[in-house]
Order: structure tokens, then sequence, then C-alpha cells
């Protein structure tokens, strides 16, 4: 297998669970939202169930893997991959969702 199938694969492999991530933090940050999805795509739930049973724990796998290939291939996108989980530092004014670090709900969720 060459680097770039290699390279393929792991990004296909993160793209999925990066997916599955996201659904995953939306059902823990609002249960209600359960039963519509479950509606809409069952075997996608049931999966994100299954394989993934807590956000922060498959999270930090996930960007461990991420910044490692970032790494390899973009390595100027680096410092862009670390604001988007530490926050640029500067304190908010306001905390809303959308504005909140990854790692502010990894730490709550503890």
């Amino acid at each position: 297998m060459s680097k770039l199938d290699t390279y393929k694969k792991d990004f296909d492999k993160l793209a999925s669970l990066g997916n599955d991530l996201y659904l995953k933090l939306i059902l823990e940050a609002k249960p209600s939202s359960l039963s519509e999805f479950k509606q809409q795509n069952p075997k996608a739930i049931e999966k994100i169930q299954n394989e993934v049973p807590h956000f922060s724990g498959r999270y930090q796998e996930w960007c461990s893997e991420s910044y490692e290939l970032i790494r390899r291939l973009l390595p100027s996108r680096l410092a862009d991959s670390e604001e988007y989980y530490k926050g640029n530092g500067k304190p908010r004014k306001i905390l809303r969702t959308r504005t909140t670090q990854l790692r502010m709900h990894l730490m709550v969720c503890r």
C-alpha cells in the first residue's frame, strides 16, 4: 500500500468517526432529539450508540489521530487545528453553544 493510499484510508476513517462524533455530541447535548434522529435514520443511531458510547473518550482519540494527519499532510494548518480545540485564549463575553470550545464541553462531561 502506498503512502497516499494509507493517508486516504486514514482520512476516510477519521471523517467517518468525525461525523459519528458530531451526531453523538448533538445527542448528548440535546437528548430530546434522539427520537427525531431515530425516525430519520435508525441504523445510524444504533451504530453511534454502540460504537461511540461516550463522546469525550472517542473525541480525544479522534483529535490525536487527526492532529497527526494534519501535521504530516498540512503542517501550515496545524495552528488552526490547535485553535479550534483550545480557543484563541481570549475570554468570552457571552458563552454560546457556537462559541464554546470543545475542550470546555469535555471538561463539563467528566
